[in-house]
């Protein structure tokens, strides 16, 4: 880092166009390009810069500043800080619209609705302010809550897709409901958005390293433990990851051959199926904004299969 050389003399109308000029690039708040701040004690604002040299020019003159006919202003001097801004409050999402589907009985479904009704906003949601990490700079303009957002649609227009299994099959099964008749067709949709629902609803998420947000699923994998995965938004590209969770897991239950690449090129045909990719051990999805409502379906139709405690490659390979 280059140092910057403070003296104490007064500031020169030059110098003072200088300091103009800095300030004139600076913002009020922090951001993810802006997250470079000073503190000037003499008139009490906290100023965001887009690069440290900007940051260490702002805060040189801010020093020159309390130097008046030779003399420090001790006491302004020791309130001058500089540093690097981490997180900043955003806005997370806490509820939906409640929906009759997910309660057992109406009085449950009346009550929650109520208790919605007088928190929502206009877009009939409920919202908080939580500290979250910044977006890494040139992620683009989309905050961690942002990218949620964006993670949360593509969940709710999942409701509305045909649901395949590993062989691109629709997936059957049967539904019987004795006290209200359903016809056999809104019966499956009412569970189909049910489960949908559920992921929209009750999906935890948490900042993780480089940018990444983890993500806990409300599902269970062979051991009881709440599945995760691992996604991030950059530019136009999204990413998601489990960080190589289920093979690691695969392998210490002794669910995969011996024969290291004898079930990598098995495990790969198998998530071929949904567009997943194995990459090193991670069961690994990379798509552009346009695909990205398709895909994270797809993406997590595979989490599902390869967790599920009936999964065994071991057990396929040995089949004639």
């Amino acid at each position: 880092m280059e140092m910057t050389i403070i003296g104490p003399h007064n500031p020169t109308p030059a110098e003072r166009e200088v300091m103009e000029k800095i300030a004139a690039e600076s913002q009020a708040a922090p951001d993810s390009e802006f997250r470079y701040f000073v503190h000037n004690p003499l008139d009490k604002t906290t100023h965001y810069y887009r690069s440290e040299a900007r940051q260490q020019r702002a805060a040189a003159a801010i020093l020159r500043s309390c130097c008046v006919d030779g003399d420090w202003d001790e006491a302004a001097v020791a309130q001058i800080a500089m540093g690097v801004v981490t997180h900043t409050p955003q806005r997370v999402l806490l509820q939906t619209e409640p929906q009759p589907a997910d309660y057992a009985d109406a009085s449950a479904y009346t009550q929650a609705h109520d208790a919605w009704e007088e928190d929502c906003d206009e877009h009939g949601e409920v919202w908080t302010y939580r500290m979250l990490p910044l977006a890494a700079p040139g992620a683009g303009h989309e905050s961690r809550a942002d990218a949620i957002g964006v993670l949360k649609v593509a969940v709710w227009r999942q409701i509305a897709t045909e649901i395949c299994d590993r062989h691109g099959d629709r997936l059957q099964y049967f539904f019987r409901h004795e006290d209200d008749i359903y016809q056999l067709s809104d019966a499956i949709g009412v569970l189909k958005a049910a489960v949908w629902r559920q992921i929209a609803t009750e999906t935890r998420y948490e900042a993780a390293s480089n940018g990444w947000v983890r993500a806990t699923l409300p599902f269970c994998d062979r051991h009881g433990d709440r599945l995760q995965y691992f996604f991030r938004h950059e530019d136009d590209t999204y990413q998601l990851s489990d960080d190589g969770a289920l093979v690691r897991d695969l392998l210490a239950c002794s669910q995969l051959p011996a024969d290291t690449g004898s079930w990598r090129r098995s495990l790969t045909a198998r998530l071929a199926v949904f567009g997943v990719e194995l990459n090193g051990d991670a069961l690994y999805m990379r798509c552009d904004a346009g695909q990205f409502s398709h895909k994270f379906g797809d993406y997590l139709h595979a989490l599902l299969v390869v967790a599920d405690p009936a999964f065994s490659l071991a057990a396929a390979e040995e089949q004639p």
